[in-house]
């Protein structure tokens, strides 16, 4: 009968050891590198930061776009509606119910989220482009929708009268600085251009009173129909890409 040697049983054992260690160290470095792309969320490459200002960009875009096609199908200033279930407040509200606006037609020609008007679909904008701020209350817009306000911006339009904005609040700094980058507009000192604006969410509804103004703080946003700014009284928004959607 033949008996292995102990030199085999030995080298076997030492293969499983290094297999088992191998395993070990594996594990330890997948876990390592998991944990350290956790702690980096806020790290974010130039071609990341250009992507996310683009997105928001061609998001503002195609809003215009889809408020200029339910113009010309004879839909009003004061028509307009973006009712949805998707945008919401702080505390999961609507934001824009199906009574947002009560001059919209019943039937959902002159929506920008129906398939009876422009068709749009509404989407979220990742977490991970925007900052985090704990002043945000509860009736605020929740971090990754939108908002549609009326202001008078800057050199746009009749400036008495109350414009169509459309905001994204709380975007980071890096890419506030990258929209205005595309957008020619001027970031004073490197800084994001500051506005003491006050404005209201569009109900279909305009005061056209003056109480309601985008104010050119740095002298950046005139006449500009799209940019990136932060509020000059550092409030729950802080930095916001606005896109005039109707100039009136």
């Amino acid at each position: 009968m033949m008996h292995s040697s102990p030199s085999f049983h030995s080298q076997r054992g030492n293969i499983f050891f290094y297999i088992l260690l191998a395993i070990v160290l594996i594990a330890s470095l997948t876990y390592a590198v998991t944990r350290e792309n956790r702690g980096n969320t806020d790290i974010f490459t130039d071609q990341q930061t250009k992507l996310a200002a683009q997105e928001m960009i061609e998001f503002g875009n195609t809003m215009v776009s889809a408020v200029q096609k339910l113009r010309l199908r004879g839909c009003q200033e004061t028509e307009i509606s973006f009712t949805n279930t998707i945008y919401k407040t702080n505390n999961n509200n609507d934001i824009f119910t199906n009574a947002h606006n009560a001059n919209a037609p019943v039937d959902g020609s002159c929506d920008i989220f129906s398939i009876n008007g422009a068709n749009l679909t509404p989407s979220l904008f990742p977490v991970n482009n925007l900052q985090d701020w704990p002043g945000i209350t509860a009736t605020d817009v929740k971090p990754g929708s939108i908002t549609i306000v009326r202001s008078e911006a800057v050199g746009t339009g009749d400036a008495a009268r109350e414009d169509v904005l459309l905001i994204i609040p709380y975007v980071r700094r890096s890419i506030c600085l990258k929209i205005n980058d595309i957008l020619g507009v001027i970031n004073p000192s490197d800084a994001v251009p500051a506005t003491t604006n006050t404005q209201s969410t569009y109900h279909g509804n305009f005061d056209d009173n003056g109480s309601n103004a985008m104010a050119d703080d740095d002298g950046a946003l005139n006449r500009k129909g799209s940019f990136c700014a932060q509020h000059s009284t550092g409030d729950a928004w802080d930095n916001f890409y606005a896109q005039v959607l109707l100039s009136r």
